[in-house]
Parts: C-alpha cells; sequence; structure tokens
C-alpha cells in the first residue's frame, strides 16, 4: 500500500513542493523526475493546464507522464464536475468541496485518508505503465551509450573542438572523405538528441559543414543552409550576447553577413555578433595575442550561401607552388591576381581616421566595426573617407585587406 501523502483539498493551493511529493511518494516515481517538476516550478495550478506531452517536452519519460496524467484524472473521477471530461487532456477542473467536506468534524488524519482513497489505482495499470517506463528508461541508457560512442569517435578525429576541426582546411590535408564522415556524425548526434540544447555540438557540426563545403563544394553530406542557420539561431539564443567564448558570434559573422542592403532578421543582429564577438576574444585571448593578429580563416566571396565562404586555400591555388606565398600576403600582391578579383567581393565603407566600418540597411541602418589590417593609405585625424576592401573572418573580428581610398 503505497504511503499517504498529505496534501491541501484544493489543488490550486498545491505548492509545487506538494507535486513533487505526490509525484515522488504516492506514485512512487523516479526522484529526478519529481525533481524536474519541482525546477519547472509546476504547482497545482499548472499541473491542472498541462497534457502528457507538455510533461514529455519537460523530461519525463512516456511512461512517467502517463502515470501522472492517469493518476491526475482518477483523482477527479468522482467528482461531478468532470464528467464531462476530455481523457486526452490532464482534467481543467477543480475539485469538488463537497467531495472532501462530508464531515466537517473530520480530523486531519481522516482528511488525508479520504483524499488518497479518492486515488483509485488499478494494480495491472501501473504495473504496464511501469513495465513501459522500464522499457523506456532503458532506451535512453542506450541512447547515452550510442551517443558516447559517437562522441569518442569525433574525439578521435579531433572534431570536438574549433582548432581540430580547422586543421583539415591545412593544404596538405586534401581527402574530404573524413570530413563527410565527420558532417554524418555530428547531424545523426544532433537528430538523436533533438530535445537537447546541444550547444557545442552545433557550433562543431555547423563549422564541419563550412569546412566540408570549402573542401568539396557539391557533397551531399553538406546540410541545408537553412537547417545551419536555425541551429545557430538556437545556440545564439541559449548563449546570448555575453558569452566568454567567441565561437557563436564568428559563426553567426559567416552565416549572417548581409549579402545586399536588404536585411533579413538574422542580419540585422550582426552588429551586435560583431560586438560580442571583439568582446569575447578580448576576454578570452588578447593576453596570448598581444604581439601579432588573429589569424584570417575565411574570406567573403562573391558567390551565394556557403558557397560566399572562400578560404585561405583556395586564394593559393591560383598561384605557382614554387611562389613564397607567404610573402605575396605580406606585399599585398595577392590581391592583384585577377582570379582572385573575380573570387571575392569588394565592400565598400567608410574609414575615419584609422577606424573602418560598413553600413547596411535601406530603412532600419546598422553600422559594422572592421579591423583594418594595413591601414598604410588612411590619413591620421578626423578625416572621415571612403574606402573599399576585401573582407576577412577571424576569431577576433571582421578584418579589411587591401584597403583602397576612393
Amino acid at each position: 500500500m503505497s504511503k499517504q501523502v498529505s496534501l491541501p483539498e484544493m489543488i490550486e493551493d498545491w505548492t509545487k513542493e506538494h507535486v513533487k511529493k505526490w509525484v515522488t511518494e504516492d506514485l512512487k516515481i523516479n526522484e529526478q523526475y519529481g525533481q524536474i517538476l519541482l525546477s519547472e516550478e509546476v504547482t497545482g495550478l499548472v499541473l491542472q493546464e498541462l497534457t502528457e506531452k507538455d510533461l514529455i517536452e519537460m523530461g519525463l519519460p512516456r511512461g512517467p507522464a502517463l502515470l501522472i496524467k492517469r493518476s491526475y484524472n482518477k483523482f477527479y473521477s468522482k467528482s461531478p464536475e468532470s464528467d464531462n471530461h476530455d481523457p486526452g487532456q490532464l482534467d481543467n477542473s477543480k475539485p469538488s468541496k463537497t467531495e472532501h467536506q462530508k464531515n466537517p468534524k473530520q480530523t486531519k488524519k481522516e482528511e488525508e485518508n479520504s483524499m488518497s482513497s479518492n486515488i483509485d489505482y488499478d494494480p495491472r495499470e501501473i504495473r504496464d505503465i511501469k513495465e513501459q517506463e522500464s522499457i523506456l528508461m532503458k532506451e535512453n541508457v542506450l541512447d547515452e551509450v550510442a551517443n558516447a560512442k559517437d562522441k569518442k569517435k569525433l574525439e578521435a578525429l579531433r572534431a570536438d573542438r574549433f582548432a581540430g576541426l580547422l586543421e583539415y582546411l591545412n593544404p596538405n590535408y586534401k581527402d574530404a572523405a573524413t570530413m563527410e564522415s565527420i558532417v554524418n556524425e555530428y547531424t545523426f548526434l544532433l537528430q538523436q538528441n533533438s530535445k537537447k540544447h546541444m550547444t557545442n555540438e552545433k557550433q562543431n557540426s555547423i563549422l564541419a559543414n563550412i569546412i566540408l563545403s570549402c573542401l568539396k563544394p557539391n557533397s551531399k553530406f553538406i546540410q541545408p543552409l537553412t537547417t545551419l542557420k536555425k541551429q545557430l539561431r538556437e545556440v545564439l539564443q541559449f548563449v546570448g550576447p555575453s558569452h566568454q567564448y567567441p565561437g557563436p558570434y564568428f559563426l553567426a559573422c559567416l552565416l549572417f553577413w548581409p549579402e545586399n542592403q536588404e536585411l533579413d532578421q538574422d542580419s540585422k543582429l550582426i552588429e551586435k555578433y560583431v560586438s560580442s564577438l571583439n568582446r569575447s576574444f578580448r576576454g578570452q585571448y588578447k593576453r596570448m595575442c598581444r604581439s601579432k593578429q588573429a589569424s584570417t580563416l575565411f574570406y567573403l566571396g562573391k558567390r551565394k550561401g556557403l558557397n560566399s565562404i572562400v578560404h585561405k586555400a583556395k586564394i593559393e591555388q591560383y598561384f605557382d607552388k614554387a611562389q613564397n606565398t607567404n610573402s605575396l600576403w605580406h606585399s599585398g600582391d595577392v590581391w592583384k591576381k585577377n582570379e582572385v578579383k573575380d573570387l571575392l567581393r569588394r565592400l565598400t565603407g567608410q574609414a575615419e581616421g584609422k577606424l573602418i566600418s560598413i553600413e547596411y540597411g535601406t530603412e532600419e541602418k546598422i553600422k559594422i566595426p572592421v579591423i583594418s589590417v594595413y591601414s598604410g593609405p588612411l590619413r591620421s585625424g578626423r578625416n572621415i573617407e571612403r574606402v573599399s576592401f576585401y573582407l576577412g573572418f577571424s576569431i577576433e573580428g571582421p578584418l579589411a585587406y587591401d584597403i583602397e581610398v576612393i
């Protein structure tokens, strides 16, 4: 026989602690699921409105969710107000006061026993639900084991962090098959855990797709841009504007950079993402990078979507292997190559002294600051000049290359 639980007569008077106590002590549901309801602040009033689907979305397995729903319905099955109750929903009706107030002289203990007696549980039904819960618990364990195996594979490939993924862009590494395998692993992992935040995995997956697009643009494993943008929005919403690591904001610059003056909902926020990127970089890496600028990982190309993200190796392929590519970058000769001019998009902005910015938008304007890599052509002081340049993306922020005064 189940332990009696002391609860207020009216369910709307139940606190979140009462709900947890009823679920864990009377229904004998695992403590961790009662804790979920407690953390979600499920009071008696909230419990009235919840459906089985709501409980599952909170993180409860189907077994416990089903037991809570059915037990709640049975709790009020003898109430006149519950006659028209929809069995597909948790009962929203209020418990009958007369049901609990038949004897005014009833002692507190008798009230508890009276209330408990209204919960007419069918032992076979509870056993079936418990068996379902056991099966679902085993499935959850198996899912966790599968997740651990997938993560181990990604760790072995050094694909569990940005630095390891970026190594696959090394010019000496030309096989895209491994990156296809990495993208496929992340795609499966995120599909299997669609209700979890998985912020790190989503960031790694997005970067892996970008890298695969650079290595093999026509790969069938590359996820649609709409999917990647949706995942990035979820990450950005979860971490907020003050995350200590620059990864989410760096990816936002790559995927949400405006393609023209017409801004969508993502590109309208790019100014804020750049600001967050600058701030998080200074907080995380500045002490390590005082002597030099952060490496430019990608450049803005003329094409659309993921194809607009151009890696350094794509530019260097137009030069003779015998040439010293480092000297070409330092001297600026790399920008004079016609193939490079055809590949990259040249932007127009304004410089105020050594500070460069780009303005986007027709009605609602945004002004994005850009770091000048070499500001030789720019004059010091408060002079405002129109300039053009190529855009690079680094973990520090967007960079302006080959600056020319117009």
